[in-house]
Parts: C-alpha cells; sequence; structure tokens
C-alpha cells in the first residue's frame, strides 16, 4: 500500500469514498447532504483540495492500483481567536474492509509530516457524536478531546416559534 498525492483524475474514486463516509456517518446525524460528494459542489471542493496545494493536503492510499482510501486536509492562519496555524484533517475514509489494517494511521501520518512542515502547532479533526470508532480511531492518532460542538434542531418544534416571536420583539 502507498499513500501518494491525489491527482485530478483521482476525483471520481475519492468521490465515492466520501459517498461511503456520508452514507457510514449518516447513522448517527441524518442531516448530511447524501448527493453533495458526487455532485458538482462536491467535485468543486475536491477539485481544490488538489489543486491548492500550498494551503490544502488531498492525498490517496492505493492498493494493487485501486484506491482504497483518501484524506484531505488545510491549514488554518492565526485568525486572532486561536494562537498559531493549525492544521484541520477535513475528511477521511478508508474502504470498509480495509480498516483496521493500518491504511487511515497511515493517511493521518502523513497529514502529520505535512502539518510540522507547514509549522502548524496543533491539528485538529471532527468526529460525530456517537461514532465511538472514529473516536478511538483519533485517540489512537494521538488526537484528544479539545472542543465539543452542541446541537439543538428548532424546526418545526412546539414552541419555537413563540420564543423567536418573544426575541424579535425586544430586538
Amino acid at each position: 500500500m502507498q499513500v501518494r498525492s491525489a491527482r485530478i483524475e483521482d476525483i471520481s474514486a475519492i468521490q465515492e469514498l466520501n459517498y461511503q463516509l456520508f452514507v457510514h456517518d449518516d447513522v448517527y446525524h441524518h442531516d448530511l447532504n447524501m448527493t453533495w460528494s458526487q455532485g458538482s459542489e462536491g467535485e468543486a471542493y475536491f477539485r481544490r483540495c488538489i489543486e491548492q496545494s500550498e494551503v490544502c493536503l488531498s492525498v490517496v492510499a492505493e492498493l494493487d492500483g485501486k484506491i482504497v482510501g483518501y484524506l484531505n486536509g488545510s491549514v488554518r492562519e492565526s485568525d486572532g481567536i486561536y494562537l498559531g496555524k493549525r492544521a484541520e484533517l477535513e475528511n477521511m475514509c478508508v474502504t470498509a474492509h480495509l480498516r483496521d489494517h493500518g491504511v487511515g494511521s497511515k493517511l493521518v501520518d502523513v497529514f502529520k509530516n505535512w502539518a510540522q512542515a507547514q509549522g502548524v502547532e496543533r491539528m485538529i479533526v471532527e468526529a460525530f457524536d456517537g461514532n465511538e470508532d472514529a473516536l478511538r480511531f483519533y485517540e489512537k492518532q494521538g488526537f484528544s478531546g479539545y472542543s465539543v460542538t452542541l446541537s439543538r434542531v428548532i424546526n418545526g418544534v412546539e414552541g419555537a416559534d413563540e420564543v423567536l416571536g418573544g426575541v424579535e420583539e425586544r430586538v
């Protein structure tokens, strides 16, 4: 298995793996746009990740000439809120039958080495609440709890209009 920089001709394989990621993650939250990966927005995103190599990393894992995993990440300059550069592992997927065979670990190692070369001080990644396999994987890669994102569904919830109406009246 080798990890190499992604090329434009890899986009369709990356899109398919990203779709597999969405199918897997839809178990945890049902608000993913399941057509994004293989639509024009997904294609443009993956193209941008490949072409903007000065701030993005897009790599694929290849086994016997077939793409079996990918990782996209980017560098964020200090925005005044956080100190120092940060590297965000934006998305990653390994073909299901090759998980727990070191493919994901190799992809993360390549990302870490790239981030270090960019002068990054911290790497970050998000995983859905309840996705214990992903959380365990990232912890094995040296990631630890840093931030928690909370969500609340309000559209269609009884009483939401009354609360919003009250806020609008006070503004």
